[in-house]
């Protein structure tokens, strides 16, 4: 089945931005996500920054269907119900403040595989409703292009259902590439406002002996908010057995991040991001940590 078309550039997003602050100050996350067995509640809880959340799961896998309800330490409930069914999906998702549950927002997605073309599309939506903003729905269509092994295509615009109108029309491919001990993926987004984007992440298995495995990457976003050009290194570093990114955009940004996998399932992240012509300035002030159980 496609791929998604809002994961094209996942795992050039991920290179670039996982473990990273996204804000303009250090963060620290602590969460679980252990599964119980089927019709079995279980519980899993997060921490970030000054927030502190429990969740409640309970999956009824003989139905299809998976049930989830937070609560956190600002007050605020969130409830998800998912049914899946092949390659059909829908995730029902409302939250809102205990003290006051007519604040609400919600989402419903919804994913289904049809054959309209000679291979099958993938249809996703996204639609999200609050009481302050309305009803609008993200469309989205991805598909494998016939007779190009590795390309699919792409596309998406954003519905106001109360206004009746589309906006924020984009098209883009992803095409993964296997060739020896290389495999390369690459993204291109454009939306027809002008914004663009494009990443490539190659994977070079076997690179030496001391380097097994070596990822490298660029990445070029363009819009309104964010005009960047990167470039990336990753490696397993042969001391300590950390899974090492860095990059360095064109505006002379830097940052580092790493992660490793322990035994029972815990994957322990963080980064850090500075500038290199502000040497004398600390990166730890943007220093992020998480620590995740499985």
């Amino acid at each position: 089945m496609p791929v998604v078309f809002k994961d094209f550039e996942k795992e050039s997003n991920d290179f670039f931005d996982k473990y990273y602050v996204k804000g303009l100050k250090g963060s620290f996350k602590l969460e679980t996500k252990g599964k119980a067995s089927n019709k079995t509640l279980y519980v899993n809880s997060a921490f970030e920054e000054n927030v502190f959340t429990v969740n409640f799961q309970y999956d009824v896998k003989e139905s299809n269907i998976k049930t989830k309800t937070g609560i956190n330490s600002k007050q605020k409930v969130s409830a998800k119900a998912t049914y899946e069914a092949g390659d059909n999906k829908i995730e029902v998702t409302e939250s809102f403040p205990l003290l006051n549950i007519f604040d609400y927002a919600g989402k419903i997605v919804t994913e289904s595989k049809v054959k309209v073309l000679p291979t099958p599309v993938n249809i996703y939506s996204e639609s999200k409703f609050s009481r302050g903003s309305g009803y609008q729905t993200d469309l989205m269509f991805s598909a494998d292009f016939p007779g190009i092994t590795g390309l699919q295509i792409g596309g998406s615009t954003n519905i106001d259902v109360i206004k009746q109108r589309a906006s924020k029309q984009k098209v883009g491919f992803l095409y993964t590439n296997t060739s020896g001990n290389c495999t390369s993926r690459t993204a291109v987004g454009y939306s027809l406002n002008g914004e663009y984007s494009a990443g490539i992440l190659a994977t070079l298995k076997n690179f030496s002996k001391l380097f097994g495995t070596v990822e490298v990457a660029a990445q070029t976003i363009f819009t309104d908010k964010e005009k960047v050009t990167s470039a990336g290194l990753g490696f397993v570093c042969p001391l300590t057995g950390s899974n090492v990114r860095s990059k360095l955009s064109l505006s002379g940004n830097y940052g580092v991040s790493l992660y490793r996998s322990f035994p029972n399932n815990v994957t322990v992240g963080g980064g850090f991001e500075g500038s290199i012509y502000d040497l004398s300035k600390c990166p730890l002030e943007k220093l992020t940590v998480s620590v995740v159980s499985e």
